[in-house]
């Protein structure tokens, strides 16, 4: 038996997607496992995208923003750092329309906890990775700024719903959905897994909020299972079910670890689920 995935515009994994205090642009770039509505998570005039900050433990890395207007290429400022366009110490940064402004930089490092849209260092965004913890996301142009995960995040345009906001990337996590190893550690985070919605239809993982269900649990969305849990439907209802990796075949109680339909690989290891 074969668990079909439902990839669907507009959210990243069912229930989750990540926002930043203050704005009003809402996330398109990625694509989720069918566990629920991602959209609803952006609600309240906040600032949504499509994902969490790159896995990791905490801490991150410091970013600086300190050259002059003149010597910057990209108007009026750089998110990606290292910065330029911001003179006095200033950062770059998305105001809640999504337009590039100067302002006074946050201190907040990658994948640590923050409040407020200018509340993380230069190069990184506030985002809302469930619904009641926000963390630092990097901004980004390749992979390689992604410390393992993948430059493939966009925001919505809030003057245009159907449109992305031109020159803003953002890193997916780098976390194993089955140990929920690269997640921030003491916020109740669980990684998921998610595939872009075009394109390349890359695979990705996030880090997104977790619950308390477990295997065969009832669920509305993946924050209602616990860590190394999906929420999923399954002959028409939807219930948590575990991450498993096929190769291994390792599940318990009695259920067996099965591949999605189509088959979800990431970083040449396939993810399937237990039932």
């Amino acid at each position: 038996m074969r668990i079909h995935v439902l990839f669907g515009l507009g959210c990243v994994l069912g229930g989750l997607v990540s926002c930043a205090t203050g704005g009003k642009f809402q996330g398109s770039g990625g694509s989720s496992t069918d566990g629920g509505g991602g959209g609803d998570a952006g609600s309240g005039g906040e600032t949504t995208m499509t994902t969490g900050a790159t896995g990791g433990t905490g801490g991150g890395t410091t970013t600086t923003s300190t050259t002059s207007m003149e010597t910057c290429d990209e108007a009026p400022c750089k998110l990606v750092a290292p910065q330029c366009g911001c003179t006095n110490g200033d950062m770059c940064a998305l105001n809640g329309d999504g337009d590039r402004e100067c302002h006074a930089p946050g201190d907040k490092l990658a994948d640590q906890e923050c409040t407020g849209l200018f509340s993380c260092a230069p190069g990184l965004l506030c985002t809302l990775v469930s619904t009641s913890k926000s963390i630092c996301t990097e901004y980004c142009e390749t992979d390689a700024q992604c410390d393992g995960g993948l430059c493939l995040l966009q925001l919505t345009d809030p003057g245009n719903p159907n449109a992305t906001l031109p020159g803003v990337t953002l890193c997916s996590d780098d976390c194993d959905p089955v140990t929920n190893s690269g997640c921030p550690g003491g916020l109740g985070l669980g990684c998921q897994l998610g595939q872009q919605a075009d394109g390349a239809m890359q695979v990705f993982t996030v880090c997104g909020g977790a619950g308390s269900g477990v295997q065969g649990a009832t669920c509305v969305d993946n924050e209602d299972c616990a860590a190394g849990s999906g929420c999923f439907t399954v002959s028409g209802a939807k219930q948590c079910l575990k991450y498993c990796k096929p190769a291994s075949g390792v599940c318990g109680g009695g259920t067996t670890c099965v591949s999605f339909d189509p088959q979800l690989f990431y970083k040449g290891v396939e993810y399937g689920v237990c039932l």
